[in-house]
């Protein structure tokens, strides 16, 4: 295992500023338990009072702490405004915790060419904007790496793309508009590598100035960041970083989203790329927003 450095590698980025995406409704204390257990692995056991009841509380408090490290809050241990602002920001489906993160033994791809399709398309898009939009994700991806992605037009391909509601025979239903917005899986067979995108949202490929910002799901933004996890990534804490789990779409001074911007940002952060040479060692990679 070797490491390089990237800081001549680019990775081109169109975007200038944030928007913050929309938050889901405020969280009852079940939806609180909810995203620890999805993101943090908490495991309250059964409730039998009173021991067990005192070790839940420890065990919660334990892990709102846990997010509150990963997020760069206070570590109050309490459910306090500012981490409830981070749990009702809309994200990505991945754990923060016991993810992608790589050993030598772990599911990897075999080679630097890899096979996509788009399998469902949604109806919020037309089909030649999805595509360019899948496109320009994995562009983002093959610029900066020795990967190379070429599309077929079947469900065998390495990494498929589709628009799914709710339960979609994955084990991780959807959760309806903002929450959730896509997950995908850690390189592997069958559903190994696949992007599911939420179609409760409603996607787009251009932002106008005029269109409510707060209600619409850039596309390429969240392609991006989950071709990342298709490719072996981790969650990132650095909130610049394209491997940052909460989204926020991002655009130019006009409100705009500029996908044909030439500029650029030096690959860093704190997400690490995995990907075989042709000596089938592993290489890993910091990647900047974009």
């Amino acid at each position: 295992m070797f490491y390089i450095t990237c800081k001549n590698l680019l990775i081109k980025s169109s975007f200038t500023f944030y928007t913050p995406r929309p938050k889901r409704p405020d969280l009852n204390s079940s939806s609180q338990q909810d995203y620890l257990k999805r993101f943090y692995s908490l495991n309250l056991g059964d409730h039998r009072p009173p021991v067990r009841s005192v070790r839940s509380a420890s065990t919660m408090e334990e892990k709102i702490r846990e997010m509150q490290n990963f997020f760069g809050l206070k570590e109050t241990g309490n459910m306090d405004p500012h981490t409830l602002n981070v749990m009702k920001e809309a994200r990505c489906g991945v754990p923060d915790v016991d993810n992608f993160g790589f050993y030598p033994n772990r599911p990897k791809w075999k080679n630097h060419i890899i096979t996509y399709t788009i399998a469902r398309y949604t109806p919020d898009m037309k089909k030649e904007d999805v595509e360019k939009s899948v496109r320009s994700a994995l562009k983002m991806w093959s610029d900066a790496t020795p990967l190379k992605f070429i599309k077929l037009n079947h469900r065998k391909a390495d990494i498929v793309f589709s628009f799914s509601r709710r339960t979609h025979g994955d084990f991780f239903p959807f959760d309806g508009p903002g929450g959730v917005l896509a997950h995908a899986f850690m390189p592997g067979m069958g559903m190994g590598g696949d992007v599911h995108f939420d179609e409760d949202e409603t996607w787009t490929m251009t932002l106008g100035k005029n269109w409510e910002l707060n209600t619409y799901s850039d596309l390429l933004s969240v392609a991006a960041h989950e071709l990342g996890h298709s490719l072996g990534l981790t969650h990132s804490r650095d909130p610049s970083a394209i491997m940052y789990p909460n989204y926020r779409h991002q655009s130019n001074q006009e409100g705009k989203t500029d996908h044909n911007s030439s500029s650029c940002c030096v690959i860093r952060g704190a997400a690490r790329l995995l990907f075989f040479l042709h000596c089938g060692s592993f290489s890993f990679f910091t990647l900047c927003s974009y």
